[in-house]
């Protein structure tokens, strides 16, 4: 039998290049301890300038504080209110609203690394003045027999609480949009004397309100030389004093009311109040040389505030 023999297919193997040599072989890098040094001076210069940046903003925060105080009382803002309003306290309040909103900033809803979140006075003056713009707006509505409850229950029930900035301007909105109810004699917001002696009597009890905030403070046996207390109960007052002088100020009587001196009298006690603004509200001794005690001189002026309006309301009553 015969036998077959298989051969084995070659392998095919690829050659490899020969090795070029180089003649002039390429140095490695090396940095020397200086180069080194160098490297690292960016980097500690950064770090630096960051601990340097960090230094002048912990140093420069007091002042940015003080500096986002803004407790405005400016006694003729706003002005031409006659002319551009059909209801002038609407415009009144509507732009208060929106000049602590827009131009100051709301210290209520400020962010907690914010200048404003660390502030007692503004967010106490703020939040008080919108509490005495919802006040007027509900008892306007009332006046009103509840004919204008869509914008000012709106304004009353957002400006009755804690307020935020988005309140506020839907608060400015709904007594914009009561405006122009009047100017299209949707509402009648004619000031009788009925009316006139209603409002005047909403601002005494904004004075009675507060002189009894104050006097609460005054008397406190725990009472501090500085506290936290005295200052939202100062700048409170003071807000209530602020919103009733610009009310009042555009409140003409009605005709066949005389009532001329007591109204400028009522105008005068409130600007005392309204414009009150201590440098650091101190708690001391009402007869104190050294620390007088600011909530007490406040005391003072809002019960002459309270007696000037008394004067005016008497004086609407007996004529009407």
């Amino acid at each position: 039998m015969s036998v077959l023999q298989f051969s084995r297919k070659s392998e095919v193997i690829a050659e490899e290049p020969t090795p070029v040599e180089i003649k002039k072989p390429i140095p490695l890098k090396k940095k020397t301890a200086e180069a080194l040094k160098k490297s690292r001076i960016p980097k500690i210069l950064k770090r630096y300038l960051l601990i340097a940046t960090g230094f002048v903003l912990i140093l420069a925060y007091p002042f940015m504080v003080l500096q986002a105080n803004k407790i405005s009382d400016d006694l003729n803002f706003p002005e031409s209110i006659q002319q551009t309003w059909s209801s002038p306290w609407a415009g009144v309040g509507a732009q208060l609203l929106e000049r602590e909103v827009e131009q100051h900033g709301w210290a209520n809803d400020a962010p907690i690394w914010s200048p404003l979140a660390r502030l007692t006075a503004m967010p106490a003056y703020q939040k008080a003045m919108g509490h005495a713009i919802g006040d007027y707006a509900e008892l306007v509505n009332e006046e009103l027999g509840g004919s204008a409850a869509a914008d000012l229950n709106t304004v009353a029930l957002l400006l009755s609480r804690d307020i935020s900035k988005n309140e506020i301007r839907a608060a400015s909105e709904a007594l914009i949009s009561f405006n122009g109810g009047v100017r299209l004699h949707r509402y009648d917001d004619t000031l009788t004397s009925k009316r006139y002696a209603e409002r005047v009597d909403l601002m005494i009890s904004w004075m009675r309100q507060s002189t009894g905030e104050l006097a609460s403070v005054i008397n406190s046996p725990d009472r501090k030389l500085f506290e936290k207390s005295a200052i939202e109960a100062v700048y409170t007052a003071k807000a209530r004093a602020y919103v009733a002088h610009r009310f009042l100020s555009i409140m003409q009587a009605p005709v066949g009311l005389s009532i001329k001196n007591e109204h400028a009298e009522a105008i005068s006690q409130l600007e005392k109040a309204a414009s009150f603004k201590p440098l650091l509200v101190a708690n001391g001794k009402a007869d104190g040389m050294i620390f007088a005690s600011h909530p007490a001189a406040l005391y003072q002026l809002l019960n002459r505030v309270e007696m000037a309006l008394l004067e005016v309301a008497e004086a609407v009553e007996s004529q009407s």
